[in-house]
């Protein structure tokens, strides 16, 4: 937060200006220079990775609750920080709102159940965190640019049964008759 390094830097700069400062007062000065450093270089490596920790923390907070009903502001209590700068900062660092990020979760989550399961869509959007399957639809095309069901269709597994490494029992290949 650049208004408490201003602050700090002001708090170190009147401490080290008193006339009756010790050893131990200008030795205790410099050590929180070097924290003060320290801190800023750690806010400058995590703000280049994206990783400012508020922000790791709420996209723990949505990963383990994706599937319920969860708001911006359980989102930001849990983090301990305000609504309205989550969101400014969330959208800042990581390119989309958080509402944005969990629509992606919930339909990647989603897409996954729809290729390995036979649940119902209406099941799976329930699963994942939608009140209906319409909620799903909607996001589901938003950012696959398909329905729920278009998808599954598309992407059914198909066996290619005249592929010469297939074969089954039941039905022999026709040079084995």
């Amino acid at each position: 937060d650049t208004a408490q390094v201003g602050t700090t830097i002001k708090e170190l700069i009147f401490a080290a200006n008193q006339k009756k400062n010790t050893k131990e007062d200008y030795l205790s000065i410099i050590l929180r220079e070097m924290n003060l450093l320290i801190e800023i270089s750690n806010c400058i490596i995590n703000k280049k990775l994206g990783e400012i920790s508020y922000i790791r923390k709420a996209n723990s907070y949505i990963m383990d609750n994706y599937n319920k009903k969860i708001t911006i502001d359980e989102i930001a209590e849990y983090v301990n920080i305000s609504k309205s700068y989550l969101e400014h900062q969330y959208k800042k660092q990581m390119g989309q709102t958080i509402l944005g990020f969990i629509n992606v979760l919930r339909v990647q989550k989603a897409s996954k159940l729809l290729l390995k399961t036979s649940m119902k869509i209406s099941e799976i959007a329930t699963q994942v965190g939608y009140q209906d399957k319409n909620q799903l639809n909607y996001e589901f095309r938003k950012i696959i640019g398909m329905t729920p069901r278009e998808y599954r269709k598309n992407n059914e597994p198909k066996i290619d049964y005249t592929n010469e490494k297939w074969f089954s029992v039941a039905i022999a290949p026709e040079e084995n008759k």
